[in-house]
């Protein structure tokens, strides 16, 4: 299963919501922010279950230093994708489409001016699972027909529903508040 995963408030916390690992060495050093308490046992555990694990963050880092980070906590994500990033990619998609339409549009006599591209935010394209603690990108999720898990701070043994819908097969509807 393709597993989409929220950074802020999901893994690390934004305002101290959470216990969090105590982080040490270099990782302590280089980032201000600290790995949900039990986030690295259930993320290996997704990994080895043969999960693909995806990173999306609105944090203004850029990729190599969340890979870095990643390495560090060896955290398994196979990719990460930050908001700037998504834009560019939409923006790239966009000229080409543009160009193509222009030459058509030349054809004819006509011009096209277009409008901006806005980069699809939560990235569910190609997932088959998010995990954020914001209800709104949940909801954009299950609309793009992507099923997702709203992971709060309510419950201390915060990974038991993830871990319910996604080691042991069951459907992520049913145990959609962790």
């Amino acid at each position: 299963m393709k597993i989409a995963i929220d950074l802020e408030g999901t893994l690390v916390s934004e305002y101290g919501e959470f216990p969090a690992e105590r982080t040490q060495g270099l990782a302590r050093l280089l980032f201000l922010f600290s790995l949900r308490r039990d986030a690295r046992r259930l993320l290996q555990d997704l990994a080895q279950a043969g999960h693909t694990l995806t990173l999306y963050t609105e944090h203004p880092l850029r990729v190599p230093k969340l890979r870095l980070w990643c390495w560090i906590l060896k955290l398994p994500f196979h990719n990460i994708v930050t908001q700037e990033r998504a834009l560019k990619v939409a923006q790239k998609h966009q000229i080409r489409q543009r160009k193509r339409f222009e030459k058509d549009l030349k054809a004819l006599g006509l011009t096209h001016f277009g409008k901006e591209p806005q980069a699809v935010w939560p990235p569910c394209a190609g997932q088959e699972l998010l995990l954020d603690d914001d209800p709104r990108h949940i909801e954009a999720a299950w609309r793009s027909g992507v099923r997702g898990i709203l992971v709060t701070n309510r419950d201390a043994d915060w990974t038991a529903g993830i871990r319910a819908a996604c080691l042991a097969g069951e459907s992520a509807e049913s145990v959609a508040l962790v």
